[in-house]
C-alpha cells in the first residue's frame, strides 16, 4: 500500500451508536423546547409584567422585540465563528448556563432598569 492509498485517520470521523445519536437530538429538542417557551412566554405575561413593574407598552415592546433582534445582531457572527473553531458542546452548554442565569436574574427585578434587588451594590 502507498502512502497516497493508505487511509488518513482524520477522514474516518469516530462511529457513534444510534442510541447516542437519539439521545443528542432529544436533549437538543427539549433544550429547543424550552428556549421556544422562554421566549413566548413573555407574550403570555405582559398584563402582569405591567402591572407589576409599572411600565409601558413601549417597554414591553423594547423587551419582547428590540432586546432580541439585538442580541442576535451582535452575537450571531461571533457565536457562529465559535461553532464552526471551537466545541459546539461546550458552547451549547456555556449558552444554556448564560441564559439559565440571566433568566433567573430577570425573576429577581424590581423595576425596568433597576438591578434585582440582590444585586445592588448599595446593600454591600
Amino acid at each position: 500500500m502507498t502512502p497516497a492509498s493508505a487511509p488518513s485517520k482524520s477522514s474516518n470521523p469516530p462511529a457513534t451508536s444510534l442510541g447516542y445519536a437519539w439521545y443528542v437530538v432529544i436533549i437538543l429538542t427539549a433544550l429547543y423546547m424550552l428556549s421556544f417557551v422562554d421566549r413566548t412566554i413573555l407574550s403570555l405575561l405582559v398584563g402582569s409584567i405591567k402591572r407589576d413593574l409599572g411600565i409601558s407598552d413601549t417597554r414591553i415592546g423594547l423587551l419582547q422585540g428590540l432586546s432580541f433582534a439585538l442580541f442576535y445582531t451582535i452575537m450571531g457572527l461571533p457565536l457562529g465563528r465559535l461553532a464552526d473553531t471551537r466545541s459546539r458542546r461546550n458552547l451549547i452548554a456555556a449558552g444554556v448556563v448564560v441564559w439559565s442565569l440571566f433568566t433567573s436574574a430577570c425573576s429577581a427585578s424590581k423595576s425596568f432598569w433597576s438591578p434585582p434587588a440582590w444585586a445592588s451594590w448599595k446593600s454591600m
